[in-house]
């Protein structure tokens, strides 16, 4: 993923150099989805602001599994 933002990176004993293409990938799709954001024919999923903290998390997680929500 880092190489979108064309840098190298290294990671897991693994070296990884900048890649031009990635970056140039990057540039366009960014452009493409303001493009169809901005135009209405995508749009993010609504966010749902829980309570309970920590709990809440756990809570979360179980309505996951349970396929009350995705995500």
């Amino acid at each position: 993923m880092y190489t979108i933002f064309g840098e190298g990176f290294y990671k897991y004993g693994d070296e990884r150099p900048a890649s031009e293409k990635d970056w140039e990938f990057a540039k366009m799709w960014m452009g493409l989805t303001e493009k169809l954001v901005s135009e209405g024919k995508i749009k993010a999923h609504p966010k749902r602001i829980e309570v309970g903290g920590m709990e809440g998390i756990l809570e979360g997680i179980e309505e996951l599994k349970k396929e009350k929500v995705s995500g």
